[in-house]
């Protein structure tokens, strides 16, 4: 779960991490899976990450 108050940067963290955004540099771990390393041009595709978003209200599900 990810909590923090409006504009704090949450949904740019979860799109980040799904592969829907990708940063000008920067690492992604996730369970010793490297999904993003900038500085060995590996990036995985969103499919390749297999990773899905739920969301706690459905007006929240509209912004992607």
């Amino acid at each position: 779960m990810l909590f923090g108050p409006s504009g704090a940067g949450k949904s740019l963290t979860l799109q980040t991490i799904a592969g829907l955004i990708t940063p000008d540099e920067g690492e992604i771990v996730l369970n010793e899976t490297t999904l993003l390393d900038t500085a060995n041009a590996i990036d995985l595709s969103p499919q390749a990450r297999r990773i899905a978003r739920t969301c706690s209200r459905t007006t929240h599900c509209s912004r992607t």
